[in-house]
């Protein structure tokens, strides 16, 4: 199973032009915008990925008007890329103080905080069968398949 939350260091924080109260945070690569001085450079945060499905929770509250959606007939958070004053974020960065635990870096705290993957609806109009793209990377040809050519 993926994980979906873990316990990262914050590996560095820059300023966002025009932004007085968010800043950029970066944690293995990923940059999240996050609120100015609540992520300091080496300290430890959980970072959330995008296409989690986050649990109404108080802490989780701030998302309401932006990310509040309905997965298997509950309500909760989606995380996805969003740009904020012109920078992307890829994720979600939270204080590890929220578990109210003792944590270490690394841990996939994604259970502890009742997070899923979210899995979108299939469409109602498709009766139940989900028809996808034929993939690009396999190649189209015309010859029999092998089950009809012994036929």
């Amino acid at each position: 199973m993926r994980k979906l939350a873990t316990i990262r260091t914050v590996q560095q924080t820059r300023s966002i032009q025009g932004a007085d109260l968010i800043e950029l945070s970066v944690v293995d690569g990923w940059k999240c915008v996050t609120k100015k001085g609540e992520c300091a450079v080496g300290s430890p945060a959980i970072y959330c990925e995008i296409d989690s499905f986050l649990p109404v929770r108080e802490e989780f509250e701030f998302l309401r008007e932006s990310s509040l959606e309905t997965m298997d007939h509950r309500e909760g958070f989606r995380l996805r890329t969003v740009k904020l004053r012109g920078q992307i974020s890829q994720g979600l960065l939270l204080r590890p103080e929220i578990l109210g635990l003792p944590y270490l870096l690394g841990e996939d705290v994604t259970d502890d905080l009742g997070i899923v993957r979210y899995e979108p609806p299939s469409p109602a109009c498709k009766g139940g069968e989900v028809v996808v793209p034929f993939p690009s990377f396999i190649s189209k040809t015309d010859e029999k398949h092998i089950h009809h050519a012994a036929c």
